[in-house]
């Protein structure tokens, strides 16, 4: 259910689109044809793209390669022709976080703003663009694939769960790091029971079947590879001995762990404060109970404080567009009731 709410002149569907493609073209044009050389990743992928195999690296499946292929039979071997993954593929991550966005977001200049934020960090907005390959393709499949799970919960039919499927495999051959990503977004829909129940069905069966088939021949030829994954791994990510001591290499790796969040996030974290410093802020005034001499509460302090919890109304969003407020019983003088209304929460009232 969309809000009455005019929608901004941009942030319509089709105009939300449509700036989406202008920015992604003008990406395209200043690095794919107007960049005068080619990153470590497209000079790979045009070395690698001379012959059709199951595997050719053994830290990235051959997806990307495979479809850098296919473009080449029209295109020609070009620089630019690897630059035809990467920018639809680039396209289809803002496109997808759209599509999630008007499914939980009720106003369309908000779902809007939402998928154009990731624009805020550096690491999306130009160093994808100008470095990066399977990372951007993988990003888009792992964004496919919750469109894919809202789909199930809507259309529970065979072809819901061939095209969830389809993405799972086709997303493992993307990017190893796609089944981290799959396997959380899995454990958190058997955490919420109206996704629970897509999940436990037989068609789930048929989901894996599909997503083994596809990935089965690149599987088995790394197998074949296993005996060079490690120091491969190694050389890629730069992994060795260390250099110093035990307490010293980790307190090495948490800074160099929370600078890097920082660099990732840096500057739509930001951004995020600067804009909702004011409605933050508003959350934070809760109003307290005054505590008892000494600092301990006494009992009344703690039932105060427990009846303006369960006051509360919560707003719940069930994914089908209905926005509903959940509103708990207020409480009485009896411990019984207290007990029930907060350990069972069917007592409460719905609206």
């Amino acid at each position: 259910m969309r809000t009455g709410r005019p929608v901004p002149f941009l942030f319509t569907p089709g105009r939300f689109h449509g700036l989406l493609s202008a920015l992604v073209v003008a990406h395209f044009i200043i690095r794919g044809l107007l960049f005068p050389a080619a990153p470590t990743d497209d000079a790979e992928q045009l070395l690698f793209s001379q012959v059709l195999r199951w595997g050719y690296d053994v830290v990235n499946p051959p997806l990307y390669t495979w479809l850098v292929i296919a473009v080449q039979q029209i295109a020609g071997v070009e620089i630019w022709s690897v630059s035809l993954i990467k920018f639809p593929a680039y396209w289809l991550i803002f496109h997808f976080l759209y599509v999630l966005g008007r499914r939980v977001i009720e106003d369309d200049g908000l779902a809007a703003l939402a998928a154009l934020s990731p624009l805020w960090l550096y690491y999306i907005a130009w160093d994808a663009v100008q470095s990066y390959s399977h990372t951007v393709l993988a990003t888009a499949l792992i964004l496919a694939t919750l469109v894919c799970l809202f789909r199930l919960q809507e259309k529970s039919g065979v072809s819901s769960y061939i095209l969830f499927g389809a993405v799972l495999g086709l997303g493992i051959l993307s990017k190893y790091t796609f089944a981290l990503a799959a396997a959380g977004i899995l454990v958190s829909a058997l955490a919420y029971h109206p996704y629970r129940s897509k999940i436990l069905r037989p068609g789930m069966v048929l989901s894996v079947a599909i997503a083994g088939v596809i990935i089965a021949p690149h599987i088995f030829w790394l197998y074949q590879q296993s005996d060079l994954i490690g120091e491969s791994v190694s050389g890629k990510f730069g992994i060795g001995a260390a250099d110093a001591g035990f307490f010293e290499t980790g307190m090495k790796g948490l800074f160099r762990t929370v600078t890097s969040g920082i660099g990732f996030l840096s500057p739509l974290w930001l951004v995020l404060l600067v804009a909702f410093w004011r409605p933050v802020r508003q959350r934070l005034k809760i109003d307290q109970p005054v505590p008892a001499p000494g600092g301990v509460m006494d009992a009344r302090g703690m039932l105060q404080m427990a009846n303006k919890f369960l006051e509360m109304k919560i707003p719940v969003n069930d994914f089908s567009g209905t926005p509903l407020n959940f509103e708990f019983d207020r409480i009485s003088g009896r411990k019984e009731q207290l007990r029930y209304i907060l350990f069972d929460p069917g007592r409460g009232k719905c609206r």
